[in-house]
């Protein structure tokens, strides 16, 4: 009864924001579920510059994984996904797309932190810090260690980027991450980012999402618009 009643709630709030839009008045609330990956260094800059043109908007902004975002478009929780390698399904369009390279990442003092280019087989025989096995670029991971003939074992799973960002910075182990998200901390010295062979692991994609159907908001438009443009300079 209470997911219903929130679903109810939400949806009285998409009928006062298409009146308003209606009367040109360019107010509403957008609620994105995101991969933690792609925070800083695309929905913050993204949202910030929204910000400065539409002050009357609001946003809802929480982490999750790609399976869970689906589900949330499904509900009406969510307005919009942007992840790594979304599921496809024939509800769940996807809006815009770009690819991204996956990087070893390791603290300066790391013994991988010198190489030019790393294969899986290197990675295997280091202490690893990966997501959970829900999340899209792990399971790309894991597609790309099975065709190599190769087991990763974490040594730690979890699926805070903060958290991992952590370990490594001490020197607890590799992140397989885009350089994006961790581009502050490379800037600082604090991570040093590798790359890893193209012809063993695939570009992350990462997909602005929306479900089939439902109709979009000024708000909701406005903000996929912005995004898919950010998308397009990464």
């Amino acid at each position: 009864m209470a997911a219903q009643a929130q679903r109810t709630i939400r949806d009285l709030e998409r009928v006062q924001e298409h009146i308003a839009d209606l009367k040109g008045l360019r107010t509403g609330r957008v609620s994105l579920q995101v991969a933690e990956g792609v925070v800083a260094g695309l929905l913050a800059p993204a949202l910030a510059k929204m910000g400065q043109r539409y002050s009357h908007l609001s946003f809802d902004i929480d982490i999750a994984s790609s399976n869970q975002m689906v589900e949330a478009l499904r509900r009406g929780d969510a307005d919009i996904g942007l992840s790594f390698f979304m599921p496809r399904h024939d509800d769940i369009v996807p809006y815009a797309s770009a690819e991204l390279n996956h990087h070893a990442v390791v603290a300066p003092g790391h013994p991988l932190a010198t190489a030019s280019e790393l294969s899986l087989h290197t990675l295997a025989k280091h202490r690893l810090i990966l997501p959970h096995e829900s999340y899209g670029v792990r399971q790309a991971l894991e597609r790309a260690a099975h065709r190599a003939n190769v087991v990763l074992v974490p040594t730690f799973k979890t699926a805070s980027l903060e958290t991992q960002k952590a370990l490594a910075i001490n020197g607890a182990g590799v992140l397989v991450l885009p350089p994006m998200a961790v581009a502050r901390e490379c800037q600082l010295g604090d991570l040093v980012s590798v790359p890893i062979s193209s012809s063993e692991l695939e570009a992350a994609r990462v997909d602005l999402c929306v479900y089939r159907h439902r109709q979009r908001s000024f708000a909701t438009e406005a903000c996929l618009s912005l995004l898919a443009n950010a998308l397009q300079t990464i």
